[in-house]
């Protein structure tokens, strides 16, 4: 008599695995840090189509593409603020380092994603 192997109880479904490929490509190979990342060279990459991939994010992280490489970019600035790195570049320099092509674009996106302006956050994390 044969016993059947008990069912798989958890699967993922195929739209989380593409997320994790997704991220662990984003933090492995710091792809944000391309001032010029387009959602194709993101979807090459990752052999997620375009369509796909942008409907991904805007249903899973409520973003459009732009501000989910943003969001990554500004946590990549935060990460180099807790450490004594800032101390030897600007502000500008940093936001250049994390991918932002501007230094608009940086003040701009961290002021979106973290309620507060760069500043702010940095004369906080000094108290």
């Amino acid at each position: 008599m044969m016993i059947a192997a008990a069912p798989n109880t958890y699967r993922q479904n195929p739209e989380e695995l593409l997320i994790q490929d997704l991220e662990q490509y984003m933090t492995q190979h710091k792809a944000f840090k391309s001032k010029r990342l387009s959602i194709n060279d993101v979807a090459i990459e990752t052999r997620i189509p375009a369509k796909k991939l942008s409907g991904i994010i805007n249903n899973h992280y409520h973003q459009r593409f732009t501000d989910w490489i943003n969001t990554y970019r500004v946590n990549h600035v935060i990460g180099l603020l807790q450490t004594d790195i800032w101390t030897r570049f600007t502000l500008e320099g940093i936001a250049t380092e994390a991918g932002f092509a501007s230094r608009s674009a940086f003040f701009a996106s961290f002021k979106k994603i973290t309620g507060r302006t760069a500043t702010e956050y940095l004369k906080r994390s000094a108290n």
